[in-house]
């Protein structure tokens, strides 16, 4: 009997002790400066100006770049063990484990001490990944919520601005086409003769790459504007679909983008100005150019690759051009500055495609007499 409860005792105490054992295993202290390790510190730093540098960075805010104030702190630095650990942690930070280490052994710390300072730094670490990991976690539920919202918004018929989309359309124009209409437009005054033409178009690109434009905006168009826009409402080819890519959510959904674009011309003039000789029937009401070998050359001299496209663009402006329909039959002498043009198509304010356009010219007419004489021209 006696046996028995000894067998129990010793069972009961040994649960306890083993118990006992394990609890002050899992329960580690934090890793604490000591008084003597804040004075090796202190001594370290008054007398290594740049560890009194890393010393006054690492408790900024109390030291605030006084020397006076660094001095008092160090010399009772064994009270004040929190600003020791700051001084450790930017050691460790700004210099790496083996330089610290380096440091610490230069400061008269023992192996024992060097470990403390280990595991201040080790312990603050983990309390950093904590810290990132907590941070990460809270970012990517309200990714979540913000990706919901965004995806709930897709479903409902939203719209969206390329630089929300995953995948961006491409529309294209065959601007050299283009560049031919809105010559063809301004010969038949649709488009005003002397206009630059600089105009956006905000657009929605609909989930089955159908361009539509945002309606109220159509309300104030010029007539400049119509054109181009009818154009382009029958030219435009939009490629790929534009998408959303929800990663949160393992989905992608098609969905309706906005889009502005611009349709700009681009006129760049010659320096030099161009003067030749034409006669305006009285009958026809035309205008003939009266030397045409002279003022080719004139033209060569400047541009001898458009010489020609020149040429029969000035022939094309002098039966089209307001200004000069305008004027009386006869003699005259013409100036003109040339300016070369350039049509081009922007989408989100990223160019995609140009093409030449006719070449334009400011006109000045002189009136010639009989004798030949040149004075202002009436019209």
């Amino acid at each position: 009997m006696k046996n028995i409860n000894f067998r129990r005792f010793f069972c009961v105490f040994l649960f306890v002790t083993l118990g006992t054992v394990a609890s002050c295993q899992t329960k580690t202290k934090s890793p604490k400066v000591t008084p003597t390790m804040a004075k090796k510190i202190s001594l370290c730093c008054r007398n290594n100006p740049r560890m009194l540098s890393l010393f006054a960075s690492a408790n900024a805010e109390v030291v605030q770049n006084r020397r006076d104030i660094a001095d008092r702190i160090l010399a009772k630095l064994d009270n004040h063990l929190d600003y020791a650990e700051n001084f450790i942690l930017d050691l460790y930070y700004n210099y790496g484990t083996e330089m610290a280490y380096f440091a610490l052994k230069n400061a008269g710390f023992t192996i024992q001490e060097h470990d403390t300072a280990d595991a201040i730094w080790k312990k603050a670490q983990e309390k950093q990944k904590q810290i990132e990991k907590k941070r990460q976690q809270e970012k990517m539920k309200a990714d979540l919520v913000k990706e919901q919202d965004t995806f709930d918004l897709a479903i409902n018929g939203g719209e969206f601005s390329f630089h929300a989309l995953s995948n961006n359309p491409e529309i294209t124009l065959d601007m050299a086409d283009m560049a031919r209409c809105v010559d063809g437009l301004r010969n038949d005054k649709c488009i005003a003769w002397d206009e630059n033409i600089d105009y956006t178009f905000n657009c929605v690109i609909s989930k089955d790459k159908t361009l539509e434009l945002i309606p109220e905006d159509s309300i104030a168009f010029t007539s400049t504007q119509k054109v181009l826009w009818e154009y382009i409402q029958s030219n435009a080819i939009v490629q790929n679909y534009a998408t959303i890519q929800f990663n949160q959510l393992d989905t992608t959904l098609i969905v309706s983008a906005k889009a502005n674009l611009r349709i700009t011309q681009k006129s760049t003039k010659y320096r030099t100005i161009i003067e030749f000789n034409a006669s305006k029937d009285k009958k026809t009401k035309k205008w003939s150019i009266t030397n045409p070998d002279e003022l080719k050359r004139k033209l060569n001299s400047i541009d001898r690759d458009n010489a020609e496209s020149i040429y029969h663009d000035i022939e094309g402006s002098l039966y089209y051009n307001p200004y000069l329909q305008s004027f009386e039959k006869g003699k005259y002498l013409i100036q003109t500055v040339i300016a070369e043009n350039n049509l081009e198509f922007y989408v989100e304010n990223k160019l995609q495609e140009e093409a030449s356009m006719n070449f334009t010219f400011e006109f000045s007419c002189n009136k010639k007499n009989f004798m030949n004489r040149i004075y202002q021209a009436p019209h």
